[in-house]
């Protein structure tokens, strides 16, 4: 339940969770894996290893657009938990 009130109260502020090179996987709103169909609940996606700005802008482009699960997005850049 705290996962909900923090995602909504983030909705509320109009912050947008994946502006950072550090995303909260639980308020991003990402499906955790292909095969699970609930909201990833916690973790990070760190983009700082992308060490080239545009490319790392490009993927994060990326996830806010295709929306991919999170284990999806951390694969093509290579990114750790």
């Amino acid at each position: 339940m705290q996962v909900r009130l923090r995602r909504a109260r983030v909705q509320y502020d109009g912050v947008d969770p994946t502006l950072a090179d550090v995303w909260d996987c639980a308020l991003v709103g990402l499906l955790s894996a292909p095969n699970r169909r609930y909201l990833a609940v916690s973790g990070h996606l760190d983009f700082q290893p992308i060490r080239q700005r545009w490319l790392r802008e490009i993927v994060k482009e990326y996830g806010r657009a295709v929306r991919p699960t999170v284990a999806e997005l951390r694969r093509p850049a290579n990114i750790r938990r």
